[in-house]
């Protein structure tokens, strides 16, 4: 039986002009609503229930209702891109549904230097935190984090307590394909120099959510489609370690080493092989 899934994304964009960045607090200011994670300011500018509009330092970041069809979660997230551009209303500004893009130094306030507001883990970097100043850094990024929410109880708490291969084994069918197809090569390069790990994981209380990717995905629906089908496919797989573990001894080493060295032909020949395997 197919697991009953969840699925949720928090993705972040930007608004730009002349291709640099104008952070949310310089477009709407406090918002109506601010709430605190570890220090920083949270804004929140709009909450219809399935769709808040809310900032994360430079970026906009949309919070959605989780959905069991992920192109259901693929019509939010435009219809939350859609009413940010309406709030906005700046004939001057451009969407920039980018990983990474420039802010200038006049935006550089304590809720745009810091990344990071909580602790992340990583499934081949045991210790890693995430936290850091981006004071020196002339570039911000954006992911799009996948939040897989299990329905049945016991399989949440498996996938839990065996957190370090499920996130691996994401990293080699979600994170490499978001990647090597991804429209947006060039600013991908960029945000790996920062966020180039392929395991990075929360385990909030729904499930797991897997942070490595970057919020190409939310404008490329064949891209999507491919990584919820993974997600699913995936979460099968790990039903049955034996075969799980098969695929992680043949190719988590070079989901590590391709990340490391942005080597994007071993890590497309490391797909191709894997994904015969699911």
């Amino acid at each position: 039986m197919t697991e009953k899934l969840l699925l949720g994304s928090d993705p972040e964009f930007f608004f730009l002009k002349r291709s640099q960045i104008v952070p949310p607090f310089f477009l709407l200011g406090e918002g109506k609503e601010i709430k605190w994670k570890s220090g920083f300011p949270y804004r929140i500018y709009e909450d219809i229930g399935e769709i808040a509009i809310t900032s994360d330092g430079a970026a906009f970041e949309l919070v959605l209702q989780p959905q069991e069809d992920w192109e259901k979660l693929f019509d939010l997230i435009a219809q939350g891109i859609r009413m940010t551009e309406k709030m906005v209303k700046r004939d001057n500004l451009k969407l920039g549904v980018v990983p990474a893009a420039k802010i200038p130094d006049k935006y550089l306030i304590d809720e745009t230097v810091i990344s990071g507001c909580d602790p992340d883990y990583d499934a081949l970097d045991i210790g890693w935190h995430a936290q850091e100043c981006l004071e020196d850094d002339p570039y911000r990024y954006a992911g799009a984090h996948m939040h897989i929410g299990f329905v049945d109880s016991d399989m949440r708490e498996f996938a839990q307590k065996n957190i370090i291969p499920l996130i691996q084994l994401l990293g080699i069918y979600v994170g490499i394909p978001s990647l090597i197809h991804s429209t947006r090569k060039s600013k991908e390069a960029l945000r790996l120099n920062k966020y180039g790990k392929p395991a990075k994981y929360r385990l909030p209380k729904h499930g797991i959510e897997y942070r490595s990717t970057s919020n190409n995905w939310i404008i490329n629906k064949p891209l999507a489609a491919t990584l919820f089908e993974n997600i699913e496919r995936v979460v099968e797989i790990f039903k049955h370690p034996t075969e799980g573990r098969k695929i992680l001894d043949a190719y988590v080493e070079n989901l590590a080493r391709g990340f490391k060295d942005q080597d994007l032909a071993l890590l497309k020949s490391t797909y191709n092989d894997a994904i015969k395997l699911i």
